[in-house]
């Protein structure tokens, strides 16, 4: 409305007077646009539906820079950082009990080269060779599994026995299934390639 009568007062402004129509179609007219933009940028920061309290800041700062929705919400939201994952780490130990760890692996952020997610005794140890892997303890969250073979070392599929989690404390090689001692620990959320990978699938129950 304030826009149709003002775009009269205009008119009438201009046409009543010849001698300044110089002007009305300059500054009269920059002062219209101005007024339009201005009464149409406040047109917009009104709108605010019931999506822009419920939708994440991020999406509504958008809405705001794109549409002009939501602004009001838009100006007062914070954006919440994402979380940092928290990791899954295993403590490997020469003995049965969990008393000295010999190596602590950070599964999530290792690799080798059949596997992701995986601590491999073969390739992990470089020239240090370890003692035998007979037990672990698991921190974080997500599952682990086992097998007394390192990937790629042996022609034959290794078996997988049966997987654990933080909450199984301190984890012996037998108490998993797993003859002998660890050789390779890889988290079910990792993959693996080559002969064994059947038998961690079905350990992890994918």
């Amino acid at each position: 409305m304030f826009q149709k009568i003002f775009f009269v007062l205009l008119v009438c402004v201009c046409g009543a007077d010849e001698t300044s129509n110089a002007s009305c179609d300059g500054t009269a007219y920059l002062q219209l646009s101005g007024e339009q933009e201005k009464i149409s940028s406040q047109t917009r920061r009104r709108k605010t539906s019931a999506w822009c309290y419920t939708a994440p800041c991020d999406e509504i700062k958008k809405r705001c820079l794109l549409e002009g929705q939501c602004c009001s919400v838009a100006e007062v939201c914070v954006v919440q950082p994402q979380p940092t994952p928290t990791p899954l780490v295993v403590q490997i130990f020469a003995d049965l009990s969990c008393q000295t760890p010999i190596r602590t692996v950070v599964l999530t952020a290792s690799t080798a080269p059949q596997c992701t997610n995986c601590a491999d005794k073969c390739h992990i140890q470089g020239n240090t060779a370890d003692p035998e892997w007979k037990s672990m303890n698991i921190t974080g969250p997500g599952s682990v599994a086992a097998t007394n073979n390192c990937v790629g070392s042996f022609p034959s599929p290794s078996t997988f026995g049966t997987t654990a989690t933080a909450a199984s404390g301190c984890v012996d090689h037998g108490s998993l299934g797993v003859p002998n001692s660890f050789s390779l620990l890889i988290s079910c959320s990792g993959t693996l390639t080559g002969q064994s990978s059947a038998s961690f699938n079905t350990a992890c129950s994918r």
